[in-house]
């Protein structure tokens, strides 16, 4: 299980922006479509394993994967911090794995920590914990294909506002999001 431990300052993208998009001139919207910037982030970033800018995580997992790597899928990971584990049943707090005691890979994708000597676990729910950043750094550095599905989606939810509108064709997100996405679908080593 992922868990974001800390969220981004910013958006990817801002209202003025989102509304020349849009083709949108007036501030009626505005708090719904900043609603939909983060709603349409989110949901690409679920769909693609990509954190569009920098934050923390963490992995939490039952056990030591059965060939001692751990694979870390979300992208771009920036830094593996620590990797933590319970080490008897009655444990309060983890302990922290000695950075001797594993390698850290950021360079492939997905980014990976493969462990050498793994020490024995308690008994309990989330007894591995590793500790990361992952994100582009600034906007800038979002490849061009994200911020578009990112426009792509929010204009289809902001045309369509209801599943099932009487007396009108429903409008079903095109194709055309789905390539933008194809590219950066997180591989799996």
């Amino acid at each position: 299980m992922y868990q974001e431990t800390t969220s981004p300052g910013s958006e990817p993208l801002i209202v003025s922006e989102v509304k020349d998009h849009l083709r949108v001139d007036h501030d009626d919207d505005d708090n719904y479509i900043d609603g939909l910037i983060k709603a349409a982030r989110q949901f690409v970033e679920k769909r693609t394993g990509i954190a569009c800018l920098s934050r923390s995580f963490a992995l939490y997992l039952d056990q030591w994967p059965d060939d001692d790597v751990i694979y870390l899928k979300r992208k771009p990971v920036t830094e593996i911090s620590k990797v933590e584990y319970y080490a008897t049943d009655s444990a309060a707090e983890y302990s922290e794995l000695a950075v001797a005691d594993y390698e850290k890979d950021v360079i492939s994708e997905p980014a990976r920590v493969k462990i050498s000597d793994a020490p024995s676990l308690g008994d309990k729910l989330n007894a591995v914990k590793v500790s990361f950043t992952a994100g582009y750094a600034s906007k800038n550095d979002i490849p061009e294909n994200i911020l578009q599905a990112i426009l792509v989606l929010i204009g289809h939810l902001y045309e369509n506002r209801q599943e099932e509108i009487t007396g009108r064709t429903i409008s079903r997100l095109g194709k055309g999001f789905e390539y933008l996405l194809s590219t950066d679908q997180l591989m799996t080593a």
